[in-house]
C-alpha cells in the first residue's frame, strides 16, 4: 500500500507541476505577515495547495506559520502532506514522513507545535488497515523529525469511527464520533485521557455537529452542523465557554457559509486568519458553449479548484466577528 499511495500522489503532484503552465500562478506572496487577511473567502494557494485534481482540507500550522500540514484525497485513501513556506512562497508539497502507507487524514497541531494528532486507519497490529479510523499522535524529536505513531487509548478510540481531532494547550482533546454522532471531549489529567464524553446541548442538537476547532485556551468552539435554518448543506457555527457553560451557537454567516458544505474550520495561530474547506463552486470556473472561450482558457478552468471538489480557503477573522 505504501508503493501505490505514493505513486498515486507523486503522479497528482507531477499533474499539478506539468500543468502550472495552465493554471498560470503567480508566485504567492507570504500570508504571513505581508499580506493583509481578505475580508471575502478566498482560496488558499490556487495551483499549489488547492489544486483541481484532488480534494484537499484541513490545514494546520505550526506556530511560527511556516509550515503547513493538510489533507489530500487519494482514490479511495488520504494522505498528509506538509509544505514549507520559503522565499516569500509556499514550496511544492511532500507527503508528511509519518504518512502515506495507511490512509491518514485530518492533522492537528497542538498549540506548541510539539505534537501532531491525526485521524487513520493504520493497524494496531500486523498489516492491515483498519476498517475504522482511530485518532494517533505524533511526536517532534529533538532534531525537528517526526517520531512514530503512538494511538490513543481506548477512553478515546471505539469501534466507530474518531476524526476530526482538536487539541486545546492544556492537553484537552475535542473530536468527532460518526455512528453515535456529535462532537466529543476527553479531557486529560495525571499525564492521561479521561473517558471521552459527549457535549450536551446547546453544542450537540442532532443536526450532524462534526469538524470542530478549538481555541488554544478553549475560549471558544468553532463546528460544522446541518441546521435546516442555515445556508446551505453545513454551515459553520461557533460557541463560547462562559462559566463552564457553552453559549448558545451561532452562526458565522454569508461571508464564509455557503449554499455548498463547510468544513473544518481552522484559526491561524497569530489568530488573523479563519481558513476553512468548502464545496462551493467559483463563478469563473464555468466552462460553457457561447462564453468563447479558447483552449488554453477552458483548460485554465477544468483544472483549476472552485469547480465543486473540496478545497481550502481563508478569509480574516475579523470579517466573521471572532475575537
Amino acid at each position: 500500500m505504501l508503493k501505490l499511495i505514493t505513486i498515486t500522489i507523486a503522479a497528482v503532484l507531477l499533474s499539478i507541476s506539468s500543468n502550472n503552465l495552465i493554471v498560470a500562478q503567480k508566485p504567492a506572496q507570504s500570508l504571513f505577515p505581508i499580506t493583509s487577511p481578505p475580508s471575502t473567502a478566498a482560496l488558499f494557494e490556487p495551483g499549489v495547495v488547492s489544486i483541481g485534481a484532488a480534494t484537499t482540507y484541513r490545514p494546520t500550522f505550526t506556530p511560527d506559520q511556516r509550515t503547513l500540514y493538510y489533507t489530500m484525497e487519494v482514490g479511495s485513501d488520504y494522505v498528509i502532506l506538509v509544505s514549507h513556506f520559503k522565499s516569500h512562497r509556499w514550496r511544492t508539497p511532500e507527503i508528511a514522513s509519518f504518512s502515506g502507507k495507511y490512509s491518514d487524514a485530518e492533522p492537528y497541531l497542538s498549540p506548541d507545535g510539539l505534537t501532531l494528532f491525526f485521524a487513520s486507519k493504520r493497524p494496531t497490529s500486523g498489516d492491515q488497515p483498519k476498517k475504522d479510523y482511530d485518532l494517533w499522535m505524533v511526536h517532534s524529536a529533538r532534531d525537528g523529525q517526526w517520531g512514530s505513531p503512538q494511538r490513543l487509548p481506548d477512553s478515546i478510540n471505539t469501534d466507530a469511527h474518531e476524526l476530526y481531532p482538536a487539541v486545546t494547550s492544556d492537553g484537552t482533546l475535542y473530536f468527532s464520533r460518526f455512528g453515535p454522532g456529535g462532537i466529543w471531549r476527553a479531557r486529560r489529567a495525571g499525564g492521561r485521557y479521561e473517558t471521552a464524553e459527549k457535549l450536551g446541548g446547546p453544542i450537540n442538537a442532532d443536526m450532524k455537529e462534526a469538524g470542530a476547532y478549538v481555541a488554544p485556551n478553549g475560549r471558544y468552539l468553532i463546528f460544522e452542523a446541518k441546521n435546516p435554518k442555515g445556508l446551505g448543506g453545513t454551515d459553520f457555527y461557533i460557541s463560547y465557554q462562559r462559566d463552564d457553560a457553552w453559549t448558545e451557537p451561532k452562526n458565522l454567516g454569508p461571508v464564509v457559509n455557503s449554499n455548498a458544505e463547510e468544513t473544518c474550520a481552522m484559526v491561524s495561530p497569530d489568530g488573523r486568519y479563519l481558513f476553512f474547506t468548502s464545496s462551493r463552486k467559483l463563478p469563473d470556473r464555468d466552462v460553457t458553449i457561447g462564453k468563447r472561450l479558447t483552449y488554453a482558457e477552458m483548460l485554465a478552468r477544468l483544472n483549476s479548484p472552485g469547480r465543486g471538489r473540496w478545497h481550502i480557503y481563508y478569509v480574516a477573522t475579523a470579517a466573521v466577528g471572532i475575537n
